[in-house]
């Protein structure tokens, strides 16, 4: 069975799609480009926005037209909002071994490690979502949240220790609700904390944490975590209180920025990353204005922003004073621009200093790019020659969209 394996959307997608292409193989399956040939198409996608799931559909659609013999397949939230419309060939998050036996191959099920093809290899240690935000539509496409056993995790990162990676990213639908499900004493510190003690993982990052689960003595216990990335994806969404409120957020401005306080008491200048939400119902030019200058306060290193857009099954779909489509357009406009203006202050800052970059690609054997600690994106040159997954010692000397820098 030639099988053609198409991810869109976040890195629990990622992992999900990952681990199905290990089982696929696994089970004398080829997983090959999309063509004419291919015998199957596997769709994992993305419900999240609006705009997701028509990428999902106008996917399909040309695959289709690729091969119109070839059965499409949906899988992960995608999957299960189709499944709920009624639609063949659509299976959920939690449902890879029927998507095995649509594709034919059958066999004794596996905990299957993903394959990573370059340095970093993602660990999704949770999934599912209890907090119910109002224009969220995962908890009810992924259901509750649930954690993996802490030995389960332990495993995997020691295997990809085994296979040469230097970092791990750990992900998740609510990561930082990681071990709540399985015993009081277990969270997302205890699993870093077992993390840390494995030979040949020298870098973990987190890839989100939500601010309604942190304080300041929280930060302050990530902080002894010596292997941790100075990299936090705090999601902010908005910078009004009465937004966020409507939002069920469940924190306030206030209280963000006293976490971002307190990670910049414990690192100097980590990344901050976020999400903002643009044209959340109800959202006025002052609510936005508030939100510009909640960014400007903070400065983040990143910003992804997005518009809001209606969700079946959630509580925002029937707020009243939805915002009109050119309101949000020309919000997401300025709110970009503001964006890119303080990623490039956040990486000016770097300018002249010598950050350790982890290789992941090569351009030629003097030339390659990596990542730092806290995430910026650099190309190296070096008189010696370079080496993959290796992390060596860089001084930049150049910003522009991607950082320059030489080795030392």
């Amino acid at each position: 069975m030639r099988v053609s394996l198409i991810t869109l959307g976040c890195k629990v997608s990622q992992y999900d799609s990952a681990q199905l292409e290990r089982m696929i193989l696994g089970r004398g399956g080829e997983v090959v480009p999309p063509s004419p040939h291919s015998e199957a198409f596997l769709i994992c996608g993305c419900a999240v926005t609006d705009k997701a799931v028509k990428e999902a559909k106008q996917v399909s659609r040309r695959l289709r037209r690729l091969n119109p013999r070839a059965p499409v397949i949906l899988y992960g939230c995608i999957g299960e909002l189709a499944h709920r419309s009624g639609e063949e060939n659509a299976f959920p998050p939690r449902d890879k071994e029927g998507v095995l036996l649509k594709l034919g191959l059958k066999g004794k099920a596996e905990d299957a490690l993903p394959s990573w093809h370059r340095t970093r290899g993602v660990v999704k240690v949770q999934d599912g979502c209890d907090r119910f935000c109002s224009f969220c539509i995962v908890p009810h496409l992924r259901g509750k949240s649930q954690s993996r056993k802490l030995e389960e995790v332990i495993k995997e990162v020691e295997e990809l220790s085994r296979a040469g990676f230097k970092e791990v990213v750990l992900t998740g639908v609510h990561l930082s609700s990681y071990g709540k499900d399985l015993h009081e004493s277990l969270d997302i510190f205890s699993l870093l904390e077992a993390l840390e003690k494995i030979p040949g993982i020298e870098r973990i990052r987190l890839s989100s944490m939500e601010p309604v689960d942190l304080d300041r003595e929280k930060i302050i216990q990530l902080g002894r975590i010596s292997k941790l990335c100075p990299h936090f994806h705090l999601p902010l969404q908005s910078g009004s209180d009465r937004i966020l409120k409507s939002m069920n957020r469940g924190y306030t401005l206030y209280h963000y920025l006293s976490l971002v306080d307190a990670c910049r008491s414990t690192w100097p200048d980590p990344a901050i990353t976020t999400d903002i939400m643009v044209g959340f119902p109800g959202e006025t030019e002052e609510d936005f204005q508030l939100t510009l200058k909640a960014l400007e306060t903070v400065g983040f290193a990143r910003i992804h922003a997005f518009r809001y857009s209606p969700r079946p099954f959630t509580l925002a779909e029937n707020f009243p004073d939805q915002v009109e489509d050119k309101v949000k357009k020309e919000r997401m406009v300025r709110l970009r621009l503001l964006a890119s203006k303080l990623s490039l202050a956040y990486q000016e800052k770097f300018l002249g200093k010598v950050l350790p970059v982890l290789l992941e690609e090569l351009s030629s054997p003097n030339e390659g790019e990596g990542y730092t600690p806290n995430y910026i994106r650099v190309k190296v040159q070096s008189e010696e020659p370079l080496a993959c997954n290796t992390i060596v010692p860089v001084r930049i000397y150049s910003i522009t969209d991607i950082c320059l820098g030489e080795t030392i």
